[in-house]
């Protein structure tokens, strides 16, 4: 299990790397709130793509292992040991970003300060999400914490990935099914 996981995690990881690497080289290193949405989107939709590695490794997992079938829990281990690689590389990228560039993340913590300003909610709401917003501003400027924020982000999408792949894989591979069927 491990040589495929780790392969196909340092795939994930990989994916990552390349469509961030490609984000900031278009957009640059500046947000503001004009391009906040779009960068989240790309983000996220980056963590996506590197994520469904995690079917197809357990998937490899599964057809290699043709002789027993893949239990539910198997398949999500697999999946999570895939996960880890692009959920670890996440937190450190994030992490260092806003260490070698602490502008970022004012520039982000302006960008949401902005988007709740505009909002169109009510005069005292939008204040009290404003001051909530400036009593944890240095959570906000906690490199550390956003980096492993951005790491918890990334696992639980690659378990929420982990559990449907499972759950669609489970059972015996398609090798087994014909040999069994013959």
């Amino acid at each position: 299990m491990t040589i495929i996981a780790l392969n196909y995690g340092l795939i994930g990881l990989g994916i990552a790397i390349v469509i961030q690497t490609v984000v900031f080289a278009v957009m640059g290193s500046e947000i503001t709130l004009e391009n906040y949405t779009s960068r989240e989107v790309i983000g996220y939709l980056a963590m996506l793509l590197a994520f469904s590695v995690v079917y197809f490794g357990i998937k490899s997992f599964r057809d290699k292992h043709a002789d027993r079938p893949l239990s539910y829990w198997k398949g999500v281990g697999v999946g999570l040991v895939i996960s880890l690689p692009p959920a670890i590389g996440i937190g450190i990228a994030t992490a260092a970003l806003m260490g070698f560039n602490p502008e970022m993340s004012n520039s982000l913590f302006n960008a949401q300060l902005e988007a709740i300003a505009n909002s169109g909610g009510p005069a005292e709401e939008i204040q009290t999400q404003i001051a909530y917003m400036e009593s944890n501003k240095a959570l906000w400027m906690n490199v550390p914490f956003q980096g492993f924020v951005m790491f918890a982000t990334a696992f639980l999408i690659g378990l929420l990935i982990s559990l449907i792949s499972s759950g669609v894989l489970r059972g015996r591979s398609a090798a087994a099914e014909m040999s069994h069927t013959a």
